[in-house]
């Protein structure tokens, strides 16, 4: 179950967007719940 929901179900679209080359100048921490819908975010 828990690999099914690592691989499956990610908390957030992080992982990818790392993966992809793309990072912060400074130092980040990610915390579970701490994040706003892109909706949001985009108005």
């Amino acid at each position: 179950m828990r690999a099914f929901i690592r691989e499956q179900l990610p908390l957030s679209d992080l992982g990818g967007w790392l993966d992809a080359g793309r990072g912060f100048s400074l130092p980040t921490f990610a915390v579970w719940g701490n994040h706003e819908d892109g909706a949001v975010v985009d108005a």
